[in-house]
Formats: C-alpha cells, structure tokens, sequence
C-alpha cells in the first residue's frame, strides 16, 4: 500500500514540475525597432577578401545577402519575415527552413548578427559587426 501511495505521490510531484515548467510561446512576429532604414554592410569580408555580409531590416523583416565589391548583392538575398524579441532587450532570434540566427541591435547604425545557412550552399556566420551608411 505504502508503495502505490509513494508512486501516486511522485507521479503527481513530476506532472506539477512538468505543467509549471512548460511555458507558452509567442508565435506573433515583432518589429524591429532602433535601427535605421539604410542597409548594414559588414566592416570585413565574410567570404574572400571581396564578398560582406549586407543586412536591410525593415517593420518586422530582415533581408539577408552577400554583397560583391561593387556593394550590390550577388545572386538572391533570403528573406526572413517573422523575428522574435528577447523580452527588454535589443536582441532579436529567426528561423525559417533555410535559416536560422540572431541579431543584435548595438546602435542606429551598428548591429551584430550569427546565423547558420541550413540548405546548400551551407554557410555559418558568427559575430559579424555590420554599419550603416551613415557609420562607415
């Protein structure tokens, strides 16, 4: 008897931390606030010595390519057009079934950004510091 008590007792023990544990989770897209509306380009090449990483965030999306010398992009930038905001903070998390990554906000003109490129060509970015036109 006392074994069935016990085991009644745990399970119920488990099922509350499980239920107190489990959190609902915001589905709804932000926008992006505190940035402006130029392009970022990053400050060093991310592939070779020509190509950087360009970033254009606008209301509640982020446009994502690689730019050649000449500033423009090279072959098809990808889209991202639902952003999740880390509560009280300027760091903003994506994914879609090509990409997945986090920015963040340092200033009007400056934001930093990882992400990892899940489909071919395979790409993983880390830490890349990107400026506007207006911080060259």
């Amino acid at each position: 008897m006392t074994k069935k008590i016990f085991l009644l007792l745990f399970t119920i023990l488990i099922l509350s931390i499980i239920f107190i544990s489990c959190k609902k989770f915001d589905t709804t897209g932000t926008t992006i606030q505190g940035t402006s509306a130029n392009k970022y380009t990053s400050i060093d090449p991310i592939l070779g010595q020509d190509y950087k990483l360009q970033v254009q965030a606008t209301g509640n999306s982020l446009t994502i390519g690689i730019a050649g010398s000449n500033g423009n992009i090279i072959g098809t930038p990808e889209t991202i057009d639902k952003l999740y905001q880390e509560k009280g903070s300027s760091n903003y998390s994506f994914q879609n079934g090509v990409m997945s990554g986090n920015f963040s906000i340092l200033s009007t003109d400056q934001i930093k950004i990882s992400f990892v490129r899940n489909t071919p060509p395979y790409l993983s970015v880390r830490d890349i510091i990107c400026t506007s036109a207006n911080n060259p």
